[in-house]
């Protein structure tokens, strides 16, 4: 089945329109019918989650013809290169992240990682366990208060450390987390 990539569309037809200044189409022209056909995709995209497949499909054809017509290349074909198969998932992606912030963190005991993910998997937001910004960490406690009983809980890390998930909140680049996923390297703190 063809699979078209419609944001490569525009590169690849521009390319081709370069090599072949007798073509009949300006380049303008041929851009912007791919911008418009790439722009009739993802509306579809949208209204067909439902698995009506047969509008996406008559579309698909549209891409694969101009991509016949104006570059000469089938992405279909035989000698056409195919994607990866064995990519990371989002999921995989993102805990990778989260596990990849963990190693900010200064510890010794736990390195917690957290990454958050809006609904279109932008990376909106990660932190991982540590003080708080502007608190020199070479001075400030790194016992925790479950090591000794009887221990001075302000000899201990507990009262200042800041969780990963409660950093990524505080760090994020996005003025609403609602209805975003957050991924954490271990189970997240009450």
């Amino acid at each position: 089945m063809f699979v078209a990539l419609p944001a490569l569309v525009v590169n690849v037809i521009a390319i081709k329109v370069e090599q072949n200044p007798h073509n009949t189409y300006s380049r303008m022209s041929i851009c912007e019918n791919a911008v418009n056909q790439k722009v009739e995709y993802e509306k579809l995209s949208e209204s067909n989650k439902d698995g009506c497949n047969d509008e996406k499909d008559k579309l698909r054809q549209k891409f694969r013809d101009l991509l016949l017509k104006e570059a000469d290349y089938d992405p279909t074909g035989l000698n056409a290169t195919r994607k990866r198969a064995d990519y990371l998932s989002w999921d995989d992606y993102f805990m990778s992240v989260a596990y990849l912030s963990a190693q900010r963190s200064k510890d010794p005991l736990q390195q917690v990682g957290a990454c958050i993910v809006d609904a279109d998997n932008r990376v909106v937001g990660i932190g991982y366990n540590g003080f708080p910004q502007g608190c020199n960490d070479d001075y400030l406690p790194w016992e925790s208060s479950c090591s000794e009983k009887g221990m001075n809980l302000l000899h201990t890390k507990d009262p200042f450390m800041c969780h990963a998930e409660v950093n990524a909140i505080l760090n994020k680049c996005s003025s609403d987390v609602k209805g975003a996923r957050m991924f954490v390297v271990q189970y997240p703190s009450e």
